[in-house]
């Protein structure tokens, strides 16, 4: 059984379809897999912030199991009130939850380890 919500996301000017929410894996509809939320902080006019979601378009299509992790991309730009609530410096930052698992300049090993994690029970 498998439930896919698609939703759009802005951020900025950008808008981005990311693949998300409420997502229910599950081999015969008994056992169910809920994922844990990612948290992305960017900046819109972050070379390595486009180069990350370049990344994740890349592991979207390598691993349909990631198009169901629930993934809120933050501009830090035009939410400062949101991100000044986390303990970052850098950007991109990655939290799965409430732990940070990334910061600064990703590679696709680093934001596949992230997307793991999410996966994680």
């Amino acid at each position: 059984m498998k439930s896919v919500h698609a939703q759009y996301i802005i951020c900025g000017e950008a808008t981005r379809r990311v693949s998300s929410i409420y997502c229910v894996f599950g081999l015969s509809g008994e056992e169910y897999r809920v994922m844990k939320k990612i948290t992305m902080f960017i900046l819109e006019t972050c070379p390595y912030c486009r180069e990350a979601l370049r990344f994740m378009d890349e592991l979207f299509a390598e691993n349909p199991m990631y198009k169901a992790i629930e993934i809120e991309v933050i501009d830090e730009g035009l939410h400062a009130d949101i991100a000044n609530r986390y303990d970052y410096y850098y950007v991109p930052t990655y939290y799965v939850g409430d732990t940070k698992l990334h910061e600064g300049a990703a590679n696709i090993k680093k934001i596949r380890r992230v997307f793991d994690a999410a996966l994680k029970d």
